[in-house]
């Protein structure tokens, strides 16, 4: 078989793929944080509209076998797309799909 060569990226196209993405970042709704509530055993998440959603945490699959301690360092994908606790890529729920990576 052979190699498939894509040319490469010019600068102009950089700039443009780089506009879109801040157009993106500041019109999408997105997850600005996400906090763990040992008291109703729930997850939390506010979006950067203002909006927010409280799920409890047996709604969410990945999340039910998820220690409290661990749930403590609930945080928010730095692109703002998915809830995550402890080290990066050990638990995170990613977009709508709820996969969970170990």
């Amino acid at each position: 078989m052979g190699t498939l060569k894509s040319p490469p990226t010019t600068g102009d196209e950089l700039r443009r793929a780089i506009e879109v993405g801040r157009n993106r970042r500041a019109t999408e709704r997105r997850a600005a944080s996400a906090r763990y509530d040992p008291g109703r055993d729930a997850i939390e998440i506010e979006l950067t509209d203002g909006a927010g959603v409280r799920l409890p945490r047996a709604m969410v699959e990945e999340f039910r076998g998820v220690p409290p301690a661990d749930m403590a360092k609930l945080r928010v994908s730095p692109a703002g797309l998915a809830p995550r606790c402890g080290p990066p890529g050990r638990w995170q729920l990613v977009r709508h799909r709820s996969t969970l990576w170990q």
